[in-house]
């Protein structure tokens, strides 16, 4: 009985590390898109927040300054980032439950 017990919870935790694996691979390859209201400019970030995607229309060269340009690049970037907090928080919390339990291993421990 004992030893069955045993073998589940490390069947359990294999599949545990499988579910982290998979979790850490999902997050790393994270990317988000944030365009601006008019469709001129958008924005790629990666999985750590870094610019990896600029696309800006003739447009948007003609429409706006240079430092409007670059505020409303910043401003995208910014709000690509907490897209990418957003999906990461929903990865992470989908895989949160942690089981064996203490109670699970130790009976006692109830």
């Amino acid at each position: 009985m004992i030893g069955a017990r045993w073998a589940d919870m490390l069947d359990e935790v294999e599949r545990q590390r499988g579910e982290v694996r998979r979790v850490a691979d999902a997050v790393a390859g994270l990317t988000a898109t944030a365009t601006s209201p008019d469709r001129a400019v958008s924005v790629t970030v990666d999985a750590r927040g870094v610019l990896v995607g600029l696309d800006i229309t003739a447009s948007a060269m003609r429409r706006y300054r240079g430092e409007q340009l670059a505020q409303l690049i910043v401003g995208l970037v910014a709000d690509a980032d907490g897209m990418l907090r957003t999906q990461r928080a929903q990865l992470l919390t989908a895989a949160s439950t942690v089981t064996p339990a203490l109670t699970d291993i130790e009976p006692s421990a109830r």
